[in-house]
């Protein structure tokens, strides 16, 4: 019952308006799934970046999240952004097979499955302003954005900021004093 109750609650804190930091710096990883943990964290890393206005059609155009791959993750991220609104903007939940099918995304979690062909989906991107999420070893230094690390009993996540100003997504530096680790 415990368990059910600290993921309704992070579940919650995912949908609430606006977060406080702590809410990026994830409890103790036995406390609630894993899986449902990483996602809220996930959830909440749009607030806390700013993508170009150009990177959307209009003030009100949705907010699009990608999901590439297909692992517990991916599917707990669809899940806590379903009816989700950022600001003016609804969100929509795109998941594909290919990285063809995800060019209009703003955010893109990139799943595990697709460790192997990691350079090659990142240099497709060819730096539009997506934020790249990912949830395996050495993500950031391979080219992504945001990847989650466990560390000890805790989720935490590195950013290469580098990565982030070269496709135009800005992020905040709060949210980057957070991290365990920048590339910048």
């Amino acid at each position: 019952m415990r368990l059910l109750l600290a993921t309704i609650a992070l579940v919650g804190l995912a949908r609430a308006g606006m977060p406080s930091l702590s809410a990026l710096q994830a409890g103790p990883v036995n406390s609630a799934p894993e899986v449902a943990i990483k996602a809220a964290v996930i959830a909440n890393f749009p607030k806390f970046v700013e993508w170009p206005a150009a990177a959307f059609e209009s003030k009100t155009a949705p907010f699009v999240v990608g999901i590439l791959g297909d692992d517990q993750l991916a599917a707990a991220i669809g899940a806590v952004f379903k009816d989700k609104r950022l600001g003016d903007r609804p969100v929509t939940v795109t998941r594909a097979s290919r990285i063809e099918d995800l060019q209009a995304c703003h955010m893109l979690y990139v799943g595990a499955s697709e460790d192997r062909r990691l350079e090659q989906l990142l240099g497709q991107l060819d730096r539009k302003p997506m934020l790249t999420i990912g949830d395996f070893g050495r993500f950031t230094q391979r080219g992504g954005m945001i990847g989650l690390v466990v560390q000890g009993d805790k989720v935490r996540f590195e950013i290469n900021d580098r990565a982030a100003r070269a496709a135009g997504v800005r992020l905040n530096a709060n949210l980057l004093r957070l991290a365990t680790a920048v590339i910048s």
